[in-house]
């Protein structure tokens, strides 16, 4: 599944995510997120690959950063980086990744399921 996260005046952020349906208790979910600048004049060069590994744990959802190369979304054609867990965590670039992988799991309603029992409101409805 994949989105943008939109700021009132430009795209923060492309996102993917994957998970195995129905086993998101025993996989998670991993969260790709591409961060940069979009739209005209910009180019891979200005984004960089940020993967944020997605589990349910006793204590509710977690997400830990972990490395991005390799990964479906790294591609040279959409960014310029794949980034390192290292060059992640306690980095500027983390101060703009968590924010946005926390508002894609709260409010894409295509991802409830990687909720699992910490889900709110009603399920999604199916087309």
């Amino acid at each position: 599944m994949w989105g943008f996260v939109h700021a009132p005046d430009r795209a923060v952020a492309a996102y993917f995510v994957r998970w195995a349906v129905g086993r998101v208790a025993d996989h998670g979910a991993l969260f790709d997120l591409v961060l940069g600048r979009w739209g005209e004049g910009a180019s891979a060069a200005d984004r960089v690959l940020v993967t944020r590994d997605y589990r349910v744990a006793d204590a509710g959802p977690a997400f830990t950063a972990t490395d991005s190369a390799g990964r479906p979304a790294d591609d040279p054609a959409v960014v310029g980086r794949a980034l390192t867990r290292a060059e992640v965590v306690g980095r500027p670039v983390a101060a703009e990744a968590f924010p946005v992988a926390d508002a894609v799991l709260a409010q894409d309603a295509r991802i409830a399921e990687v909720l699992g029992p910490y889900r709110t409101g009603p399920a999604p409805r199916r087309p």
